[in-house]
């Protein structure tokens, strides 16, 4: 299946997203929601609306079809996170002036994605709801699992509190137990009972502006002239949002991958990067004020960089 993005539309949607991410940015530099209510606010979102959404997502009569393109989805984002790794080090001289702390919170950085804040209402202003299901199966279980393994371990490496891998962190993360229990309702054909069916309906569309507005709220509490005169920040973001989703790009058009397949991966590949890497960062006391400064101008970047990578496809 081959897919035409229209550069224009993306852009128009793109900026919808930025409306509400201006939103929250307002929001949390007018002090209409303090520190405590933001985190509060990610909490809700984390672990009450966006499982409800991707458990909600997985409910429907999916085809054998729609299943192997869902698994070739999940192909292209492992290659994806492969390529985001090798780029990680093949870039190591580019950065060979900061710290060995710096450097793995700016090799984090490259593999931690922002899948689910911007990622999925992204990919379904583009595509449609319907292409959750698809973003969830192939995205969600290699996401968490990169993020609670490499990323956790990166970002505690030269700390006291180095983080072991944990196969109870991966599994019982907010994402992978509500996947597993969409796919255990959809493929068991196991109805969701009323007033519960209603109940999820009402509450998936919401995570989309939630998590943006979130976003914006997290980029308020950053420091926005300190943020856009580093330089060291412009690198990073470049090779996050083009040279690791381009290099993706140019490997899966190689061996023939197109439609969802191709767009997924490489978009997912292209969002900034996550917010789990200020949370590591501030967790093992490693450099969160650049973590900070990578969340948020990538972030802030993406808004022209993702409409640009679909010109590409």
């Amino acid at each position: 299946m081959h897919i035409e993005l229209d550069f224009l539309f993306t852009v128009q949607q793109v900026a919808v997203m930025f409306v509400l991410i201006l939103i929250g940015y307002i929001a949390g530099k007018s002090k209409l929601v303090s520190v405590k209510g933001q985190q509060d606010f990610s909490q809700l979102i984390l672990y009450v609306t966006l499982p409800i959404t991707l458990f909600n997502s997985l409910q429907i009569q999916a085809s054998k079809d729609q299943y192997l393109t869902a698994l070739s989805i999940m192909g292209g984002i492992l290659i994806g996170s492969l390529i985001a790794i090798v780029i990680g080090y093949l870039t190591r001289p580019l950065f060979a002036t900061s710290s060995l702390d710096q450097q793995n919170v700016i090799r984090s950085s490259f593999l931690l994605y922002n899948a689910s804040f911007m990622g999925y209402p992204i990919l379904m202003a583009l595509f449609g709801s319907e292409v959750l299901f698809y973003a969830v199966i192939g995205t969600n279980i290699l996401f968490e699992f990169f993020v609670w393994t490499l990323g956790r371990q990166w970002m505690s490496r030269t700390t006291d509190q180095s983080a072991p891998f944990s196969v109870k962190k991966i599994l019982l993360a907010p994402g992978i137990v509500a996947t597993i229990l969409g796919l255990t309702f959809s493929l068991g054909q196991i109805p969701v009972v009323e007033p519960f069916s209603t109940a999820f309906d009402m509450i998936s569309p919401a995570t989309s502006p939630l998590a943006m507005i979130l976003v914006g709220l997290i980029l308020s509490r950053s420091d926005l002239k300190k943020t856009l005169t580093q330089p060291l920040l412009y690198k990073i973001s470049f090779i996050k949002l083009l040279v690791v989703p381009l290099v993706l790009l140019m490997v899966l058009k190689i061996i023939g991958v197109q439609g969802l397949a191709l767009a997924i991966p490489v978009l997912q590949l292209g969002m900034p990067s996550a917010a789990y890497l200020v949370m590591f960062a501030t967790n093992y006391d490693n450099e969160s004020e650049l973590a900070s400064g990578i969340v948020f101008l990538t972030s802030l970047l993406s808004i022209l960089t993702i409409p640009l990578l679909t010109l590409f496809m």
